[in-house]
């Protein structure tokens, strides 16, 4: 695939990264905060989405997996998901019910939200699952994911530091609307990117979905991947979403200090995209996500003594160093779980293990939410109140340091008894490459690989 279409490919992770992270950090806020809905009814909205979305997940790569049509078996999805998925995320920061009743609000949140899980779970799991079945040499896959990245990062730079300047001064249903239409037009550039079917794999008859399930969670490279991706998720999901409260309650500054933190922790993060890039291809990705998830670990721990807005901005910079590494890594990683998979049953399901680690990810919202809610109410968090209990500083400092800190520790320990490294992994790739990056055969192909 030419160059051209590998960036154009790539840019979808702008919409993909600043759609969720946008959510992931302001939804909570906006409707507890600003709409006054009480933190445990959102909370345990949240949670039920949260199971709704796990299971929406395989059952969608499923789908995907299976589809036969001109286009492919992703590009359907997308194209019918794109402009209802900018839709709907526009009416979440809309609420089409008035602000006084907040039981219709937490209805309409409800609702709206369950949408936006649909829509985008179909766009951007499809999207995904492209990476390693468009892409099948390893210099392909180093290109691209370098862009990927890049256009991520761009993408949580825009979904969290930017909002707090669009709210303050344009109001929420401004910063909906413009997210949606960058979004979208993200989301048509990367269908241009994937429309060159050239060396795209065949569909064949796969496994049913108990049965695929089954033999995905079985993949004990993968168990050990889903695992310490979760924690690292989670703790991405902690971090942005206890910053608003930080800056509020802690820092008492304008939303303009907020966006300086985020920004400056993923500004720091875009150019050592390269750094980490060179540090995986010397030492190998389990040692390298090792490596950046302790460094993480380590530096989240100047957060509980920090209380100035300085001090905020100029570690939130400390925290881009490693969190690059870790952005890098778990797609490099989960693609060669997908390639082991192929190299042993000669089927190509991309959309399974992409559902799959979006079946055990997607509770990480549900548990951030639950444990942000816990936090805020022990601490007696009273919204907008003239003078807030001095726990509640207390508890935003642990939901910023500690507890995200917590998580990623949970990660390292399980990549540190992730097996697919070494010779296992050189294996891989050997058995890989005669076909050009797609398995020819299970049978004689899963004798080489344990």
């Amino acid at each position: 695939m030419r160059t051209g279409r590998m960036v154009a490919y790539s840019a979808g992770n702008v919409g993909a990264s600043m759609l969720i992270q946008a959510f992931s950090t302001f939804a909570y806020f906006y409707y507890v905060d600003q709409l006054r809905v009480p933190d445990t009814w959102i909370s345990t909205a949240l949670v039920i989405h949260g199971i709704f979305n796990a299971v929406l997940n395989p059952v969608s790569g499923q789908l995907s997996d299976g589809t036969k049509s001109r286009l492919g078996r992703r590009l359907p999805w997308m194209i019918g998901g794109m402009l209802p998925l900018a839709v709907v995320y526009v009416l979440i920061w809309s609420p089409l019910v008035a602000k006084t009743h907040v039981q219709a609000l937490l209805v309409y949140f409800f609702i709206v939200v369950l949408l936006y899980d649909i829509f985008y779970v179909f766009v951007v799991l499809n999207w995904t699952s492209q990476f390693p079945e468009l892409f099948h040499r390893l210099r392909d896959r180093s290109v691209v994911s370098a862009w990927r990245q890049m256009f991520g990062i761009i993408g949580m730079i825009v979904g969290v530091a930017i909002p707090p300047l669009i709210y303050t001064t344009l109001g929420w249903t401004t910063l909906g609307l413009i997210f949606g239409i960058v979004g979208l037009i993200s989301f048509v550039v990367a269908v241009y990117g994937s429309w060159d079917r050239t060396g795209a794999a065949e569909v064949k008859a796969g496994l049913p979905l108990g049965q695929a399930l089954v033999a995905t969670f079985h993949n004990r490279s993968f168990v050990f991947y889903v695992i310490g991706s979760f924690f690292f998720q989670l703790a991405f999901q902690i971090i942005p979403g206890a910053i608003p409260f930080f800056g509020e309650y802690v820092l008492h500054a304008s939303g303009l200090v907020q966006t300086l933190m985020l920004g400056s922790m993923f500004i720091v993060a875009l150019p050592m995209v390269y750094a980490w890039s060179a540090i995986t291809n010397r030492i190998g990705p389990r040692s390298a996500v090792i490596t950046a998830g302790t460094i993480f670990a380590v530096s989240l721990i100047g957060f509980w003594f920090i209380s100035s807005q300085t001090m905020a901005i100029a570690w939130a910079a400390v925290l881009g160093l490693s969190l690059a590494g870790l952005m890098i890594l778990l797609d490099v990683l989960l693609s060669d779980v997908i390639d082991e998979d192929h190299v042993k049953t000669g089927t190509p399901r991309e959309g399974m293990y992409f559902g799959v680690q979006g079946f055990i990810v997607r509770w990480g919202v549900s548990l951030n939410a639950v444990l942000t809610t816990e936090v805020l109410n022990r601490s007696h968090y009273v919204p907008h109140a003239a003078h807030e209990a001095p726990a509640v500083a207390v508890g935003i400092h642990f939901l910023l340091s500690f507890a995200p800190m917590l998580s990623v520790l949970l990660a390292v320990g399980s990549f540190l008894f992730y097996p697919l490294h070494g010779q296992r992994l050189k294996t891989v790739k050997e058995r890989l490459a005669p076909a050009g990056g797609r398995a020819s055969g299970s049978a004689k192909l899963a004798q080489s690989v344990p």
